[in-house]
């Protein structure tokens, strides 16, 4: 016996015997056999068949009537929708019904290095969030190295880097490429002469061989503070504390010149060194502000006998210029009369002409 079957826009009727799909209907008024089982789906909507019905076994009209995929163990999808991520699949059967949505099913092999270089940015996104892709970050003024398998597989600059998470192990090894300083601080040393002391030291440095810095060696920082602070034992050993304290540029430049070859084999351009302190011990700092103030002391009274012996030495100048010259005799007189009425506040003459004594005073000898 034939019925009729009415099927609303945007579905789709499908007609089922012994498991098979005979038929589908679109929009319309159609007529068919009773001894068949209909299913009714709409178009858009993910393909979920009943238990009877084997999708392998419909491909032909799967195919014709759904977008269809097939995921292998090493792959994984996302069905995309009018641009917008409806589902991520995993590997096995999937399939959405044609029509009503612009649909499209994307498949990724994670066996390959990396996803699809135009895939948009926000696929790429989802895909990171669910775990199926690693992302390694370089920073500005870094730069990175990308192991796979514990080798070398490329070098990286800044960005943002996105590689399948699959059987392979990846690991980013990174360095900064900004100048940096480091410092040795309190270094306890013994000069030539067997003085307790400590120092602080301080370096600029950058790294500019990354290969060598992150590759051939553990830890190439820890490295460096090694070599300066050897280097700062060997010289001070050398020298006595008096050549320390008056020496201390050229005891930098001459670390600086001994370690800055040594650094390059680590990657790493050493570019100044500054000695930033010498301290002594409570006793040697006084002994040696005993002995500064002693050679001050020394200094001074050498400067005062220098200064009487000059004095001394006009004092007899003058006097023999004086000698044989009685007016120079009074003008010094004169001279010192002018001091010592500076200093007074009033003369007073008993008898005589006051005109008359000042001419005896200031008459020529």
């Amino acid at each position: 016996m034939l019925r009729l079957i009415r099927n609303p826009r945007g579905y789709l009727t499908l007609v089922v015997k012994n498991g098979l799909i005979e038929k589908v209907f679109t929009e319309g008024r159609n007529w068919i056999w009773t001894n068949r089982s209909l299913y009714r789906v709409k178009m858009g909507d993910k393909v979920v068949l009943p238990a009877s019905v084997d999708p392998l076994l419909n491909l032909e009209f799967l195919n014709k009537y759904a977008h269809v995929a097939r995921l292998a163990q090493n792959e994984r999808g996302l069905v995309i929708q009018n641009g917008v991520i409806k589902e991520q699949i995993l590997p096995g059967f999937t399939a959405y019904w044609k029509g009503r949505f612009a649909t499209e099913i994307l498949v990724f092999n994670l066996n390959d290095l990396e996803p699809p270089a135009n895939l948009k940015p926000d696929y790429r996104a989802s895909l990171a969030a669910a775990g199926y892709l690693r992302v390694f970050k370089v920073e500005e003024a870094e730069a990175g190295l990308l192991l796979m398998d514990n080798k070398l597989l490329k070098a990286l600059g800044p960005g943002e880097y996105f590689y399948w998470n699959n059987q392979n192990s990846m690991k980013l090894l990174k360095a900064d490429l900004k100048r940096q300083s480091m410092e040795l601080s309190g270094q306890e040393l013994l000069s030539a002469d067997k003085a307790a002391l400590r120092m602080n030291l301080l370096a600029e440095w950058k790294v500019v061989d990354v290969e060598k810095a992150l590759l051939e060696n553990v830890n190439y920082q820890k490295q460096a503070y090694h070599l300066l602070a050897l280097a700062l034992r060997a010289f001070v050993a050398e020298l006595s504390l008096d050549e320390l304290l008056k020496s201390k540029l050229r005891l930098a430049a001459e670390i600086s010149a001994a370690v800055a070859p040594k650094m390059r084999e680590l990657g790493i351009e050493l570019m100044e060194v500054g000695i930033r302190d010498i301290i002594l011990p409570g006793e040697m700092r006084e002994i040696m502000n005993q002995v500064l103030v002693a050679e001050k002391r020394a200094e001074a009274n050498s400067i005062m006998r220098r200064e009487e012996t000059s004095s001394t030495r006009s004092l007899m100048n003058t006097a023999k210029l004086m000698e044989n010259n009685p007016m120079l005799w009074k003008l010094k007189e004169m001279e010192y009369l002018e001091k010592v009425v500076d200093k007074v506040g009033e003369i007073t003459i008993n008898g005589g002409d006051l005109g008359a004594k000042l001419r005896e005073i200031f008459s020529s000898a």
